[in-house]
């Protein structure tokens, strides 16, 4: 559940913007907000095609996220995320939302895949044990930042 007041919106070229209009939202502004964020926390976006998300609270971008996906050829996909949330806006379910929110996006996607992964590159031990916690397994022993990556197969129904 997201704190009182915050919205989670696409944002960018796949925001609807009759929603953002809605709730007030300036998009391209948004999208530059986010951005920032991303580059503040130095946490690298996704190497594949994107789709974005804003955590928002009025005209501040508290959190933002983004999911890339991968197709190898032989029916396969990959699905990455990348989640920042502002320091004084954590421990409040944001990232968790914007990991719920990235995750069934990719689910709908990854209908068209013979098989799916999600692998992330986790940089903060908070996320690591999010990511555990929703199933998420180190490619290493164990989750440190000298082994980042965390994967997990994708469940289809």
């Amino acid at each position: 559940m997201l704190p009182h007041g915050v919205h989670v919106v696409p944002i960018g070229e796949w925001a609807d913007e009759d929603v953002l209009d809605e709730l007030g939202i300036d998009l391209w502004a948004t999208t530059d907000r986010a951005d920032m964020l991303f580059d503040r926390a130095e946490i690298r976006f996704s190497s594949y095609e994107e789709v974005r998300y804003g955590a928002v609270y009025g005209e501040d971008v508290v959190g933002a996220a983004t999911l890339g996906m991968n197709r190898d050829g032989n029916g396969g996909c990959e699905f990455t995320f990348s989640v920042v949330v502002d320091d004084e806006w954590q421990r409040q379910g944001i990232a968790r939302y914007l990991v719920n929110t990235v995750m069934a996006d990719a689910s709908g996607e990854a209908l068209s895949c013979e098989y799916a992964m999600f692998r992330v590159w986790v940089v903060d031990p908070r996320m690591a044990l999010l990511l555990e916690d929703l199933g998420f397994e180190s490619d290493g022993i164990e989750w440190t930042l000298d082994s980042p990556h965390m994967s997990r197969p994708m469940i289809q129904s």
